[in-house]
């Protein structure tokens, strides 16, 4: 029997549970279409994302993609894109916030606190937001689906929540109850163990499937080419690693499923190796400990649509026009030479790298070089055609190299929009995984740590007597808050904060929460404890004290410098009244509406103006009036 902290129900009898492992089974020959229909999908994006485009071609009946002495372009904006994608999906991670039923409360605020803590300490420990959740947006965004589990498992250190994922979504089976992809009744995982792993982790002695039967049952190389969709090639390179190797390993299956059993729904979870059942647990589990978010759902279908799968065609497109382009100024910046009846012409004399030697059969023997013109129009500008809607499909050039482009902020947010719009959607998605993902948790708690967290219970008011009694191990709701995808300065926020704090509009912990205290509650607490404490109060008071003091001496030094400036400039004016001497007549031109356009002449380079005039007409205009004007007219 497996290792764990699964409680077996004995109950069960041997009929039942063969009758239920046949199911099972069944199940799980079932869904084997559904993995192949998902198979060529998931390895088409996974190409595309490591750089795979040679393999792939949109021309119609071309049977050989590489050719010996050609140019083969490969552009990898799809992996660009999605490292950006992620990179700004997981640069931030959310910060969670469990609600305490009554915030007026204080005990049951410092019991939300207390349970945000543990949920944090579990999160911390399975390393989540620095492995799981950066690894599986990877997912997310490529394969447009992840899966994770969360499970408690009991070993020598006593008993823990592990929180564990799958990212191969092909060793994933699923048995969906609708087609929103919400819930599910039966999942697998089928993967390929080494026989040291099953005999440490059951210590069972697994027969080892041969290598041949395994290279016949491995139908997911892509190229195989089973439905006709690929390029012929002559190998090609692959940027990322696979990993195998030629351990003798043995086919295992992890299954979850939902059977009635004695009248009432439990949660089964049955163990094969090579077909054979070596577990079959009754869990206490409330539902499958499986998790499976989205990204870009598609209505009707459970499984979502990836990022790259609009990116996938011009970005075909895009390449093989640039290699075809490519092949044309190779071919035509290299001289061509005409050898007419000379037969016997050694074409290895000519310099290398000037080209090929063309024989043709004429009346004289002749040898002079082919003139040749090379245009790359229109295939220039079908590239930049292609990379405009590429662009637009994708994220905008802002978005790749945000803060080095000459944008002003309000351009820039405006190109960022779109990158804002996906990241909104993808952590939707997330929030929905997390929500359950958190309440699993304080779920386990509950049922399997309930000696070292009475805290989560609730702390509420009883109906008869009026007071405050200890309610019943409950479930906190969660909240989520993400930084902004396009971020405003540090200052920003806390001018907001301050103001809408000076305004009464927000509490302090509220106040200190923009400020970016990750921790509001524990800042609030040292507040309280130092207002406790007499000695520092008192050093407060002074240094207020002296504080006033100050801006009250700055003030003053002010006003006094504002008083006298004020008595300087009324001493001036009476000097100026005893002169008692009439104003002299200006004597500047004043220019009219007519005979200001004479003035309009500026530089087309710089936009400055020259002081020179636009027409002959305002030349005039403005002589006349500078005449004029001197002569006191």
């Amino acid at each position: 029997m497996a290792k764990g902290t699964f409680i077996i129900d004995k109950s069960v009898s041997k009929e039942t549970r063969e009758e239920i492992a046949e199911k099972i089974k069944t199940r799980l020959g079932q869904t084997k279409n559904e993995i192949s229909e998902r198979e060529p999908i998931l390895k088409k994006r996974q190409d595309f994302y490591e750089g795979n485009h040679h393999k792939w071609t949109n021309v119609i009946g071309q049977v050989v993609k590489q050719q010996e002495g050609h140019i083969l372009a490969i552009f990898n904006y799809v992996s660009r894109f999605c490292r950006k994608l992620h990179w700004v999906l997981t640069n931030s991670i959310p910060r969670i916030k469990i609600s305490a039923k009554d915030e007026s409360n204080e005990i049951e605020t410092s019991r939300a606190e207390a349970v945000e803590q543990a949920i944090y300490d579990v999160l911390r420990e399975n390393k989540f937001f620095e492995v799981i959740y950066k690894r599986l947006s990877d997912n997310q965004i490529r394969d447009g689906d992840f899966v994770l589990n969360c499970r408690v498992t009991e070993g020598g250190d006593g008993k823990k929540i592990v929180v564990g994922i799958a990212e191969d979504l092909l060793k994933i089976s699923v048995g969906w109850d609708d087609a929103a992809g919400t819930s599910f009744s039966f999942i697998a995982f089928q993967d390929l163990w080494s026989v040291d792993k099953i005999k440490r982790e059951f210590d069972y002695e697994a027969e080892p499937i041969a290598e041949s039967k395994l290279q016949a049952e491995q139908k997911g190389s892509h190229v195989s080419d089973q439905f006709g969709l690929f390029a012929t090639t002559y190998g090609g390179t692959n940027q990322v690693p696979s990993g195998k190797t030629m351990l003798p390993k043995a086919r295992i299956a992890d299954t979850w499923s939902l059977e009635v059993i004695g009248g009432q729904v439990k949660v089964v979870n049955m163990f094969f190796i090579n077909d054979g059942l070596l577990q079959f647990v009754v869990t206490d589990y409330k539902k499958i400990p499986w998790f499976i978010g989205h990204s870009f759902v598609v209505a009707g279908k459970p499984w979502s649509k990836s990022f790259i799968d609009d990116l996938i065609d011009p970005q075909i497109e895009l390449n093989d026009r640039s290699s075809e382009e490519g092949d044309l100024i190779r071919v035509g910046s290299h001289m061509k030479f005409l050898a007419v009846n000379m037969p016997d012409f050694d074409p290895q004399s000519v310099k290398p790298g000037s080209g090929q030697v063309i024989f043709i059969e004429g009346e004289n023997a002749d040898f002079k070089p082919l003139p040749m013109t090379i245009s790359p129009f229109p295939s220039a500008d079908y590239i930049n055609r292609v990379m405009e809607h590429l662009f637009n499909l994708g994220l905008p050039r802002i978005a790749l190299a945000a803060g080095t482009a000459p944008y002003t902020g309000r351009v820039g947010a405006i190109q960022y929009q779109s990158v804002i719009d996906i990241v909104t959607d993808l952590r939707m998605q997330w929030e929905v995984v997390m929500r359950d993902l958190i309440s699993t948790i304080q779920q386990y708690l509950i049922d399997h740590f309930p000696e070292t967290h009475s805290f989560m219970r609730e702390h509420i008011v009883d109906d008869q007597t009026g007071e405050m009694i200890e309610g019943e191990l409950v479930i906190r709701d969660v909240e989520f808050d993400w930084e902004n995808v396009l971020p405003l300065s540090r200052s920003d926020k806390v001018v907001d904060a301050s103001t809408m704090r000076d305004r009464g509009a927000i509490s302090l912990s509220t106040y200190l929460e923009e400020a970016g205290f990750r921790d509001p509650g524990k800042e609030i607490k040292k507040m309280k404890k130092e207002a406790k404490d007499e000695e520092l109060m008192t050093l407060m008071t002074k240094f207020n004290q002296f504080s006033s003091g100050v801006v009250k001496a700055q003030l003053g030094a002010q006003q006094a410098a504002a008083a006298a400036a004020e008595a300087q400039a009324s001493v001036i004016g009476q000097m100026d009244n005893a002169v008692n001497q009439p104003t002299s007549k200006t004597t500047a031109p004043i220019l009219n509406q007519s005979q200001n356009d004479g003035r309009r002449g500026i530089l087309s380079a710089t936009g400055t103006p020259t002081g020179q005039t636009a027409s002959p007409k305002g030349a005039v205009a403005q002589t006349t009036q500078n005449i004029n004007a001197a002569a006191g007219v």
